[in-house]
Formats: C-alpha cells, structure tokens, sequence
C-alpha cells in the first residue's frame, strides 16, 4: 500500500522514489523493514499470517543553485537512491562548480546526490566565466604586422560593445595598436553592418571636416559606448597609390602627405583625434594572410588575386564599394575606397567622388586593459566587463 491505500505501484517502482513507513501482520507476527537490506525480519511468527509493507513519500532531496537554475527544484527519493537535477548556469556563468553541498557530482548539466539516507536540502554554486585580458588574447592569436591584426577569412575577433544605456552591439577587432592620444596602445573596433552613404555631400575630404565624421561622432562618442577612448587618426595620403604594398600604405597614411583639402584649408595637417573613423587601406590590406596573399602584392591589384579579397574579413563582396578614411593628395573630391571587386582605389570625380553612396562602418577604440570572457566567436562573442 501507498499511505494507506491500494497502489498499482510494482515494489521496484515504490523502493526507488517512497520509503516504508512501517510493516503490519494480520495476526499477530511482529515485522520490521531493514532499509540497509531492503528485507522484513520477522519474529513471533503466527501462522497462517498476512503482512502489509506500507510505503509513504520519499525523502525529499531539494537543490538551489547560485548563478543558475534548477530543474526540478526537488525529487522524491527512495532509501539509497539517486537524486537527478538538470542544471544551466546563468550568461556569464559556466558549468563548472565553484562550491557544492550533500557531495554530489556533476556530468554535463546533470547534478547527481547519490545514496539518500535521509531528507535533504543542498546547495551548488557556478563558476563566473574566467575574465582575461583582451590586449593579451590578441597578442595571442592575431599576427604581428604593424600592429596586432586579425586576418583571414573569418577570424574570431567577434566583441560584444555596450552602450552606456545598457544595450549591446556586435563589432569586431581589427587589432591591437599604439594609437592612443599620447601613442599608448589602444584596440581598434569595427561595428558589424554597413551602411550606405556619402564620405562627405560637399566634396572635401579631409575627414574631421566631412559630412559622415560629423554623423558619425554624435552617435559613436565616449559618452554613448563603454569603455571607449579618443584615438589618433592618420590622414596622411600618396600619389604613388598604385605602386604601394601593405607595408607601404602604412607608412603612407602615417606619413607628412596631406589630402588636398587639408593642404589648403587645414595647415596640412595628417592627423586628427577623436571618437569614431573609418578603416585605413593598410587595414583592409593586412586583413587577409600573407600566405594567401604575399605582401609583395600591391593593395591596388588585389582584385587580380582572388585570394587577396575571397579571403578577407574586411572585404564587403557583391555589388559594395567601402570608403576608406585616407583622402587623395590631388582632387578635393575624391578618397580611397575597396572596389567591388576587391580593389584599392581613389575614387575619381567622375563617379561623384566623395558624393558617392558607399557602404561604411564607425571605427572606435577601446582601451587596452578590459578584460573581457567569451571566445571571440560571433556566436559568443567577446564580453568585456
């Protein structure tokens, strides 16, 4: 029986999830239940007799857990068996143990107390994800070519951004440099998703003065993103664009060339800081491996080797030309672009120049020293906290 009533239970069933409450003979034998043996030792035996095992509820075996959940929150358990709870650790939390209680053990997302005795209220804690230092993750897996960059296809250098109203962005990593305001590393970001618009609407191109930079930075300010900085930008430029490598182009955007409209206006300046930019054509250069385009090969002939551009993460593919930050030294109007074809080019007056609707995405910095968990892949990504 089941407290007191008729049960269709098998004995097998009610040992695992009841406990016996007590043993009764009709007429007169004295029964007891040994729970170490799962046996009834009689004494005084009258016969014929007829005796009742009459289980009630099992023990209950209850479970919370700290940075997590529980499923479900307690079991019935029978004398010696095994409690099962399915467990799943809070974002930010894994499925390790930082503390447990009753000696339980954990497999996967199963949490097991075996060998109930008695009823029992337990307790488990999960780990936090292990912080690590961003700057040093990627001195780890990026390549050191003028700064620490990812390269390749697809690199994991995927980084949730957190604006400072609590909602989140995916970005991704272009790499570690010394770009800081006063030459101290910071990490450049590049936001996912690209949208279509001009460089600048009145035909200069020096880019603090431009329409876009001017959009840009009263949405993408210190203000409005977490853990940001002001970096420095480079608007130095060439007139031997067509002849430089990646290595080239650095020194190039880096040097004391200015764009045109700064050589007029701005007292030739190549520099500017700020909040927000866009890629340099040295970044677009250096984000495909070199084993799957030597660095002999000159940015401007990228789209003669497939592999320079199938195999580059900043490469935007289909029909999508990308402005570049680096303005031209000859014509007011015109700035660098990656073609749809995978080239760099200066974009000529002919097309609309700077007019021209082309995809763009903000570059910010973000300082050196977050520490952030995740792996970096797009579907967990980089969290700093």
């Amino acid at each position: 029986t089941l407290n007191g009533e008729s049960t269709t239970k098998t004995y097998a069933e009610l040992l695992t999830t009841n406990v016996v409450k007590n043993v009764t003979c009709k007429n007169g034998t004295v029964a007891k239940w040994d729970n170490a043996t799962s046996s009834i030792n009689l004494s005084s035996i009258k016969t014929p007799d007829y005796c009742t095992i009459d289980f009630t509820d099992g023990y209950t075996v209850t479970l919370t857990a700290t940075n997590g959940t529980v499923n479900p929150s307690n079991v019935f358990v029978g004398y010696g068996g095994s409690a099962k709870f399915t467990v799943t650790p809070n974002d930010g939390y894994i499925l390790e143990l930082e503390s447990h209680t009753c000696g339980g053990t954990l497999s996967g997302n199963t949490y097991t107390i075996s060998n109930i005795t008695s009823a029992k209220s337990c307790s488990i804690t999960f780990k936090a994800k292990p912080k690590y230092s961003l700057a040093t993750l990627i001195k780890t897996n990026a390549v050191n070519e003028n700064g620490y960059r990812y390269e390749g296809a697809d690199p994991n250098n995927y980084i949730q951004m957190e604006k400072t109203g609590g909602e989140t962005e995916l970005w991704r990593i272009i790499g570690l440099f010394p770009d800081g305001e006063s030459g101290e590393n910071v990490i450049r970001v590049i936001k996912v998703g690209y949208e279509k618009v001009a460089y600048d609407s009145n035909k200069t191109n020096h880019w603090p003065n431009t329409t876009r930079y001017k959009v840009l930075s009263s949405t993408y300010s210190l203000t409005n993103y977490n853990y940001t900085v002001n970096f420095k930008m480079y608007l130095g430029t060439s007139d031997s664009y067509s002849s430089l490598t990646s290595s080239g182009w650095y020194v190039a955007e880096r040097g004391n060339v200015p764009g045109v409209t700064a050589k007029k206006y701005y007292n030739s300046s190549t520099s500017f800081i700020g909040s927000v930019g866009l890629i340099y054509p040295s970044d677009y250069g250096y984000a495909v491996l070199a084993r799957d385009c030597g660095r002999t090969n000159i940015a401007s002939k990228y789209n003669e080797t497939e592999t320079c551009y199938n195999n580059n993460w900043l490469f935007q593919g289909g029909k999508n030309y990308q402005w570049l930050i680096s303005p031209s030294a000859s014509d007011a109007s015109n700035a660098f672009c990656v073609t749809e074809n995978g080239k760099l080019f200066d974009y000529s007056n002919w097309g609309g120049g700077v007019t021209y609707y082309m995809s763009s995405s903000p570059v910010m910095a973000l300082k050196s020293d977050v520490k952030v968990t995740g792996s970096g892949t797009q579907s967990d990504p980089y969290v700093m906290n």
